[in-house]
């Protein structure tokens, strides 16, 4: 997800093939949906569980709020409104995502530590 924000692949699909990106991405968070659930299943710290739900149900709904953003092609009038709180979300997310990730690493150099 921060590759493709950083250096714009779902805009670039998009132009180059005309289908929207939501549409050519969807195979792709069918498969990482997938995985997502695998790997929650196999954390047992409830901190990290809970960051990384989170940051998964602010990205679904900034994909929400950006598929209400257009109508095709067709910028909405309430277009402002949605993208900032999508790109909000977005940041959030990550940033959710991060923090559990930050959470483990120090867990993981802990352990080895301690053996």
């Amino acid at each position: 997800m921060a590759c493709d924000e950083a250096f714009g692949i779902h805009e670039w699909l998009e132009q180059a093939t005309g289908v929207d990106w939501q549409v050519l991405f969807a195979p792709i968070v069918v498969l990482a949906g997938v995985a997502f659930v695998v790997v929650l299943r196999g954390i047992v710290r409830r901190d990290v569980w809970w960051a990384l739900v989170g940051g998964a149900g602010v990205w679904t709904v900034a994909q929400l709020f950006e598929k209400l953003e257009w109508h095709g092609a067709i910028e909405q009038s309430h277009y402002r409104a949605l993208m900032l709180s999508e790109e909000t979300l977005e940041m959030l997310g990550s940033t959710l995502f991060a923090a559990a990730f930050a959470v483990l690493a120090v867990s993981a150099v802990a352990a080895v530590q301690r053996h």
